[in-house]
This record gives structure tokens, sequence and C-alpha cells, in this order.
């Protein structure tokens, strides 16, 4: 009888537990956030950034790909919601001080409803070229990011040669010389 009892308050909690975990996804979808299974980053190497976009940074200026001596540059993806960004932020800045990384060549995409000089931390402001944008922008869509933070280096001919998720993974590379990269095992 008392094995009875266990089993049966067992599954009264395990049914509270889907109950209540069931409860905070129709709350989130109902509150518009959208939701996604964790996956590894989308953007592969040999990629090509576009350059025919009409982005603007956030003083209103034109921005094109950086050229000029075939250097490698950082295109970098973050939210403005984003925890693992916020985590991620104050090691990308040693890794862009580090690799004495001039902001011409740091372009950071900041996906957000309102991307402005308060909103964005002054750390990002300093170190790179902000760029804001949703998560539907153009150049978001045709290199098919979906997660933040996405780090990729592009080569001077505007092809994607290393790709991560993980500012732990850009810290090993040189953004000089990288290392082509491999796709990214999905978290399990």
């Amino acid at each position: 009888m008392i094995a009875f009892a266990l089993v049966a308050l067992l599954l009264s909690c395990c049914g509270c537990a889907v109950a209540v975990a069931l409860t905070l996804r129709v709350r989130q979808v109902l509150a518009g956030a959208e939701v996604r299974a964790p996956r590894g980053t989308d953007v592969q190497a040999g990629a090509t950034v576009p350059d025919d976009l009409d982005l603007t940074d956030l003083d209103g200026a034109p921005w094109r790909a950086p050229t000029g001596g075939g250097e490698p540059w950082l295109l970098t993806f973050m939210s403005l919601d984003c925890g693992g960004c916020k985590e991620q932020l104050p090691r990308y800045v040693r890794y862009l001080r580090r690799n004495a990384i001039p902001p011409e060549r740091a372009v950071s995409v900041v996906i957000g409803d309102e991307v402005t000089r308060g909103s964005v931390p002054a750390e990002l402001l300093r170190f790179t070229r902000v760029l804001p944008a949703s998560a539907t922008s153009p150049l978001v869509a045709r290199l098919k990011v979906s997660s933040w933070p996405t780090y990729l280096v592009v080569g001077g001919d505007g092809t994607v040669s290393y790709a991560t998720q993980s500012v732990s993974r850009l810290m090993a590379i040189d953004p000089r010389r990288p290392a082509p990269s491999a796709p990214e095992p999905a978290p399990a």
C-alpha cells in the first residue's frame, strides 16, 4: 500500500512539472517571444557577405563591407535581449584589444527593436562599428544567422573564413590567419 502511494505521489509530481512547463511555454508564445531549440552556427565558412545592402550605422552613415589590402575583418551578430551576448561581451572586447583590431574592421550587427546609442553597451560602441538590424533584415537572412551571438571572421574578398557562436573558440583564432571553421555540433 505504501509503494502504491509513493508511485501515485511521484506521478502527480511529474504531472505538475509538465503542467508548469506547458504553462510557461504558452505564456512565452502569447507574449510573442520566439523560442528556438539550441543549435550550431548556421553560417558556414565560404559564405559570401553581401555588400549590396542598404545598411546604416547608429549615426545614419551608410555601411559598406571593409575593403583594402585584403585584410580580414570581423562581423558579429548580437541581440540586446541575449543573455549569452551580454555574458560573452567582455571577452569579445578583450579579443579585439589583444589583436589590435580597429573599429572600422570590427562590425557588430545588433538585433533589437530599439537599437540606439543608449541601448548598446559602451564597450561595443568603443571597439566596433554598430549596425542596428532586425532578426529579419536582409544581411541576417542572406547569411542565415539564426542565433546570437554569432562571430564571423571575413576575408578581404568578402567570404567567411571562420564562424562560431563561442567567444572562447574565437579567442583561439588569429584573425589575420584563421583556419576554416568546421560546423559546430548542436548542443545536447
